[in-house]
């Protein structure tokens, strides 16, 4: 059983077929930190290969959001803003996270999706595509491939990069919170 943590989060997703399938791939490749935030892709880059040092991270940084927060005011004028995203088949929460793994509250579900579900997972073969609520900065919706395993216990198969690092900051923090709670 993988090390989970309770941390509520809203999931949004449905099952991967055959008709289906190129429109999840198309989504979640778009939702790539080069497609979303080209220039902090940029900079990322230019950090790594060390073309920008310690003493200009912060004036870079500042220089990145005020970017950021135009291209943000140019889709709003545009009215740009509305990315249509595939509408998914269910909604349900996340009770609580690991480094690869979560677990579904499975308890909200109405009795027929409950039932959906368990037909669909006998194999546990079938591949599912979501988007979770992520609450980070900026907070956004995480896509991810993934596996339902036993109970609700699902397996993550595929994030992206600054996805995954953000995922394991959030379990992270809420285990720091949970240490801290438990020694009151």
């Amino acid at each position: 059983m993988p090390y989970l943590i309770k941390a509520p989060l809203k999931l949004f997703f449905s099952e991967v077929n055959n008709n289906n399938r190129q429109s999840f791939e198309k989504e979640f490749n778009l939702t790539s930190e080069a497609e979303v935030d080209p220039i902090g892709y940029w900079v990322k880059l230019k950090k790594a290969s060390g073309e920008i040092d310690d003493s200009l991270k912060v004036v870079v940084d500042m220089l990145v959001e005020l970017n950021r927060k135009i291209d943000k005011l140019e889709n709003i004028l545009m009215q740009n803003n509305n990315k249509q995203l595939i509408i998914l088949d269910f909604a349900i929460m996340i009770e609580s996270i690991g480094f690869e793994h979560f677990q579904l509250d499975l308890k909200l579900l109405e009795a027929e999706q409950k039932i959906n579900l368990i037909l669909n997972n006998k194999n546990h073969e079938n591949i599912y595509y979501g988007r979770v609520d992520l609450n980070v900065y900026p907070q956004r919706d995480v896509p991810i491939l993934f596996k339902i395993l036993d109970n609700g216990l699902c397996h993550i198969e595929k994030i992206h990069e600054k996805d995954e690092r953000d995922w394991a900051s959030y379990f992270r923090a809420k285990e720091r919170v949970m240490i801290r709670e438990g020694r009151k």
